[in-house]
């Protein structure tokens, strides 16, 4: 095995399976941060610079594939994405190569970001397929909970705060059941601070789109209000677009998905600070939204 292969955790196998797909041969990489996939910079023998993901399921691959064409369709009317490469599986489960974009996450929003963020939110707007199914699959993952990342059992097993928190949560979800939305816009489903790029004060990229889908591009909004709400200024604005958009019901299914989906990955991944970081954020949320 080559010292490459060693340093990326990579057998040789999936080198060469991205050599024969794109054309491009990786020689240097490091680790990035992982989340339900593990990511890479790498550089290849030309110079260029790529994130290359792993999962270690096969079936990911049709993750990947959905976000290279979503994010082609988009890049197409001038949406920041990058270019998707290429994907294939592998012995390992399956990889997707993406253009390396020189930028960082956001990490301080601001009302000029923000901006920008509302427009690219409208560019995704009428961008998907239609999906019948949006409102209830949201509907679902908060009532049964989804494995490996929206998991009722570690809230409801954790403490009374996080028994009560999803007690709280899942009567939005019930509440929710004769709603209806917008079911053809593309949502990227995970459209937090970490996965914006930004330079110079200008969004450079959106990343990480394997968990896109269709439905309200609004839970989107959403999910940037979540890890926005303690920003009070960015927080009124930010609601103001949501509640002009969809009814307190679905404003409601939206914050309660987002918030098992965080408290739950915390719980799983994170120490007891970040644990109570995240519930505290969550009770508040829910407090404001009962009061009004």
């Amino acid at each position: 095995m080559s010292w490459i292969c060693q340093l990326l955790c990579l057998d040789q196998h999936v080198l060469d399976s991205v050599l024969e797909i794109t054309g491009v041969r990786l020689i240097t990489g490091s680790p990035l941060l992982e989340g339900e996939s593990s990511a890479w910079r790498t550089r290849a023998d030309d110079g260029s610079v790529f994130t290359l993901k792993l999962h270690w399921s096969a079936e990911h691959l049709g993750r990947f594939r959905n976000a290279e064409e979503v994010t082609s369709h988009l890049r197409s009317s001038g949406y920041p994405a990058p270019r998707h490469v290429g994907s294939d599986r592998c012995r390992s489960g399956s990889w997707q190569l993406i253009e390396w974009v020189a930028a960082e996450p956001l990490q301080h929003p601001t009302h000029t970001i923000l901006v920008q963020l509302l427009e690219l939110i409208n560019r995704q707007r009428c961008a998907g397929r239609c999906s019948l199914k949006w409102t209830n699959e949201l509907i679902d993952s908060v009532l049964d909970g989804k494995d490996g990342h929206c998991e009722t059992a570690s809230l409801l097993h954790y403490s009374v705060r996080s028994r009560e928190l999803l007690d709280g949560i899942q009567q939005w979800a019930l509440a929710a059941r004769n709603s209806t939305s917008r079911s053809e816009d593309v949502v990227h489903f995970d459209f937090h601070p970490g996965n914006i790029l930004v330079e110079h004060g200008d969004v450079r990229a959106v990343i990480d789109w394997d968990g896109t889908c269709s439905g309200d591009a609004t839970f989107d909004l959403v999910t940037l209000l979540y890890y926005c709400y303690d920003n009070p200024s960015l927080r009124t604005r930010i609601l103001t677009e949501i509640q002009e958009q969809v009814p307190v019901e679905l404003l409601r299914l939206y914050m309660a998905h987002m918030i098992l989906r965080q408290v739950d990955w915390s719980i799983r991944h994170h120490d007891a600070g970040t644990i109570d970081h995240y519930l505290t954020r969550s009770e508040h949320l829910v407090s404001d939204r009962r009061a009004r």
